[in-house]
């Protein structure tokens, strides 16, 4: 339910609920999903602008994960989850150096646990802060690492958001025939399924990159 809330911008109501959530796997003894728990309860203070709560919750998350003995693959993947929040709460305070470092030790967590969804989101997370920094060409390295993910994805579904995505940032970056290949890639899968708003969110993403071509 707090999710519901978070959706809905109703942050107050879904930091009430995920502090309620937060005690009770804390005296659980439940730590991946307290830590999962804060690490959403992070993001909740950040539209709020509540900059000091945010990282307090997200170091909090981040030490309960430090403390255990040894990370299964469901706790990898909260443990990137996790450092990839830190790294937007990082980026938005404009530290992109430490936004930097969080997404890299992300991206180093999901290889490990061979999680291509979360390697590639959090690649793609390392584009944004680069850029920031000025390095295009490393960032545009990212780029071409999530199109070699994207080639070897099976799940439609995974495939047509990361594809989308990538090709968002693809126009970003000025690369605009690579970023109309792909989102017209997205396109094509998404209208072989029944995904209205998906298919919809992708031709507005497509109609952005075409005005942008055609602005040249």
């Amino acid at each position: 339910q707090g999710r519901e809330y978070y959706r809905s911008e109703q942050f107050n109501q879904s930091i009430i609920l995920w502090i309620e959530a937060e005690h009770q796997f804390s005296s659980q003894r439940d730590f991946l999903n307290q830590a999962l728990v804060l690490s959403n309860l992070a993001l909740a203070h950040r539209q709020l602008g509540q900059w000091a709560e945010a990282e307090t919750t997200i170091s909090k998350s981040l030490k309960i994960l430090d403390e255990q003995k040894s990370l299964t693959n469901q706790s990898s993947r909260i443990y990137g989850q996790v450092l990839n929040t830190q790294g937007g709460l990082y980026l938005t305070q404009g530290n992109a150096e430490k936004a930097l470092e969080s997404w890299k030790q992300a991206t180093e967590i999901y290889t490990q646990a061979d999680y291509p969804e979360g390697k590639a989101k959090s690649l793609i997370n390392q584009t944004h802060a680069l850029r920031s920094l000025g390095f295009l060409r490393e960032s545009r390295d990212r780029l071409l690492q999530v199109e070699a993910l994207l080639e070897k994805q099976t799940d439609i579904h995974l495939q047509i958001a990361l594809t989308r995505t990538l090709g968002d940032n693809q126009r970003l970056m000025g690369e605009l025939k690579a970023s109309k290949a792909s989102l017209m890639k997205s396109l094509q899968l998404a209208e072989m399924l029944p995904m209205e708003e998906e298919v919809a969110g992708i031709q507005l993403s497509l109609g952005n990159t075409l005005q942008v071509i055609a602005r040249q």
